[in-house]
């Protein structure tokens, strides 16, 4: 199943039930992160990561750090660039040398692209080696920009994509020899706006003939370019959206929505989210909007993040989305029987952060399910992992059964009156950071409850007898009073 990850500090979000439950497993990174990636750095067939600090005040560094993963667990940190003063827009963990293992590529000091070579194939990095470096600093300035990887030219190796603000155009560097020898600049196109800086660029075959196409994200349009030879020869195709008149246009998001094997789009506006069809041949269909309401208010959450990602967060086979709020993260279901059909926002994950940043899935503790990676924000931006577990099972053992409970009466906050100080692992089973019984209630109606056949301890048996009698339970936990008052999202206003 699928884990979190958000930046900004680095914290996972572990998936508790594999059914799209989560629980803070480790603050990963504390210092104002800019970027991540993921990547096997070490090859030791784990998931590490690799974070990009971004400046603050008068500290100008932007240090790259790898952080290991050692039995599922962040401590390690080794540094890729310690000292270097980069431009803060992305960082890649890709293998620019063909050696089999991961490199960092990114945007470096002023006007400069840059990638460390991993010397050993265990996260040694070396200093970084320039792809290039301009002398005119109203035509290549990197600050800020960010850079793709992909083999433009179909000859097997990984060349290198940036996007030049100063003229708006998208330029290549070719990998020469497959080893990270990369040729000069070559200007694919210049997209026909002026001082409209994109938001971004994809590398994506949108027609289905192994050639890596490009997706132009700016202020006015959504536009495709074909690689016409599969040689790095583009031609503009297709506007497949035009929002000139829509000022408050978010994020894409390019992937297979519909199952059919092509990439299809997604794009939030304001107070939409619309699915745009791939056909399978590169012609994009007319807009279908999947979501509406988003310009409505909760009573809890707000719509003003234009961020979103997708994932399977509930493993029945379609993509869902999920947004990032200043309390969390909330999702919405899709319908797997109508892919035009979404639920009511549910809460997915309620940090103890001031605000979240988009989210990355990823299996970081190899129990195939993914987990939550993010970046959120409490005065400082961090890396923060929430784990999928199952509910209740506070142990980890894979089992929700006496055992556990025992586990979080022993802690002694149940109902204790101090504010926020339960996690996971002490009883809060519904984020909120209290034990109390709201969580008991969720914990039951999920019905992941496993009674012992024989009790382990006289504690343990008690608890056996007292779940399975209906008339004790509902008294004793205040089931029939707790029901209604138990966190859910209300209504829109």
């Amino acid at each position: 199943d699928e884990d979190i990850l958000a930046t900004n500090p680095i914290a996972l979000y572990e998936n508790v039930d594999g059914n799209g439950t989560f629980a803070l497993r480790q603050t990963i990174h504390e210092e104002r992160v800019a970027a991540i990636a993921f990547a096997d750095v070490d090859l030791d067939k784990d998931i590490d990561i690799v974070s990009m600090s971004s400046p603050w005040g008068f500290n100008r560094s932007t240090p790259i750090t790898w952080h290991e993963n050692v039995n599922d667990i962040f401590e390690a940190r080794h540094p890729v660039d310690a000292h270097s003063i980069n431009a803060p827009g992305s960082v890649l963990a890709v293998d620019l040398d063909g050696d089999g293992d991961s490199d960092v590529l990114a945007p470096l000091k002023w006007r400069t692209i840059g990638w460390y070579e991993n010397l050993d194939g265990k996260g040694t990095f070396g200093s970084a080696k320039v792809i290039a470096q301009s002398e005119f600093e109203s035509i290549f300035d990197f600050a800020g920009i960010s850079v793709q990887a992909g083999d433009v030219d179909g000859d097997g190796d990984i060349d290198v994509l940036a996007h030049v603000s100063e003229q708006d155009s998208i330029v290549w560097y070719e990998n020469i020899d497959g080893t990270g020898s990369f040729a000069d600049a070559r200007v694919l196109f210049v997209p026909p706006r002026i001082n409209d800086d994109p938001f971004g660029f994809e590398v994506a075959d949108l027609d289905g003939d192994s050639a890596l196409d490009l997706l132009i994200f700016d202020s006015m349009e959504i536009a495709w370019y074909k690689n016409e030879d599969g040689r790095g020869t583009y031609r503009a195709v297709q506007t497949i959206y035009d929002h000139a008149d829509d000022p408050y246009v978010g994020m894409s998001v390019v992937v297979d929505f519909d199952g059919d094997g092509d990439v299809d789009l997604l794009k939030r506006s304001r107070c939409s989210m619309e699915f745009i069809e791939n056909n399978g041949t590169g012609n994009f269909l007319d807009p279908i909007v999947l979501l509406d309401d988003l310009c409505r208010r909760l009573e809890v959450f707000r719509y003003y993040d234009y961020f979103f990602t997708v994932s399977d967060v509930d493993l029945d086979g379609d993509l869902d989305f999920v947004w990032p709020d200043e309390v969390g993260f909330f999702w919405r279901e899709n319908r797997s029987d109508n892919i035009h059909e979404f639920t009511a926002p549910e809460v997915l994950v309620t940090t103890q952060f001031y605000r979240s940043r988009p989210c990355a899935f990823v299996d970081l503790d190899g129990d195939d399910d993914l987990d939550i990676v993010a970046t959120v924000h409490d005065g400082n931006y961090q890396i923060a992992w929430y784990e999928r577990r199952l509910l209740g099972d506070v142990n980890d053992d894979g089992i929700f059964n006496s055992t556990d409970l025992v586990l979080v009466f022993q802690a002694g906050e149940y109902e204790d009156q101090i504010v926020a100080n339960s996690t996971f692992d002490d009883g809060d089973w519904n984020g909120d950071g209290e034990f109390d019984s709201a969580d008991l209630v969720r914990v039951f109606q999920a019905g992941t409850y496993d009674a012992a056949a024989i009790s382990t301890s006289d504690v343990a048996g008690a608890i056996d007898q007292l779940l399975a009698n209906d008339d004790l339970l509902k008294p004793r936990f205040g089931i029939r009073d707790r029901i209604a008052a138990s966190p859910r999202l209300s209504e829109y206003d």
